[in-house]
């Protein structure tokens, strides 16, 4: 079980997430928690989303999915709701033999700001070459009240 302050942090950090897995019309199916194991391996926090056809209620469907899968439920908001599953810490440790020295762009030099060239267009200032502004004010100012 995770602590207040854990659970609350979660919560906050689930609000900008899009639902990655649906539970559509047949409910809880086996394909629905393989997409949400998939899911987990990519992220700790999946947001999932009940369709409106779906047998079960957003609740339901929750606590079904997350004992099938090992998860903890964060959240349920009609029928959205959000499962929270730890990463192993193996899962993101690089395989056996992986060297950072190896990988393409892996020790890139930082970026150098080249300068431009200047343009060959004529100025476009009041009494340039182009001739004065329009009504002497910049081009997409607003008019003076009167």
């Amino acid at each position: 079980m995770l602590d207040k302050p854990r659970l609350k942090a979660l919560r906050a950090e689930a609000h900008r997430l899009s639902p990655t897995v649906r539970v559509g019309a047949e409910g809880v199916t086996p394909g629905v928690a393989a997409a949400l194991e998939a899911a987990f391996r990519r992220a700790e926090l999946i947001k999932l989303q009940c369709g409106r056809a779906a047998p079960e209620a957003a609740e339901d469907a929750a606590q079904a999915l997350a004992t099938a899968t090992g998860a903890t439920v964060v959240q349920t908001v009609g029928r959205c709701f959000v499962l929270w599953r730890e990463k192993p810490p193996e899962a993101d440790a690089p395989p056996p033999g992986f060297d950072d020295d190896d990988v393409v762009g892996a020790a890139r030099p930082p970026r150098t700001p080249t300068r431009r060239a200047p343009s060959k267009r004529a100025p476009s200032r009041p009494g340039g070459k182009r001739g004065p502004a329009k009504g002497g004010r910049r081009p997409g100012a607003k008019r003076p009240r009167r």
